[in-house]
């Protein structure tokens, strides 16, 4: 697969009620990014979503996506209990593996 140069990433309000707090393969954001690069039907296929200051996409062999500021915002809200909503996002590659 070539990494597409964005992703443009929708979190459902599925995603947000089967996601798992504090786990980077099984967030609302992880489920959103799966079904955006084309495979939502794999559970895990080594993708994971890092929060924090500079939040990344990161899936092994393929790239590494920058995340916008509101999506490491949303992950540090899901991950504490805090409400959070649907929304949409792009992010941007930074990295090819």
């Amino acid at each position: 697969m070539t990494a597409p140069d964005e992703l443009v990433i929708e979190v459902t309000a599925d995603d947000i009620a089967k996601g798992a707090k504090c786990e980077c393969m099984w967030c609302p954001i992880a489920y959103a990014a799966r079904r955006a690069l084309g495979w939502p039907d794999r559970p895990s296929r080594g993708l994971e979503v890092i929060g924090g200051g500079d939040g990344v996409i990161v899936v092994p062999g393929e790239g590494k996506w920058l995340l916008p500021r509101e999506a490491s915002t949303f992950i540090a809200r899901f991950d504490t209990g805090q409400p959070v909503a649907p929304f949409t996002f792009t992010a941007r590659l930074v990295a090819t593996s």
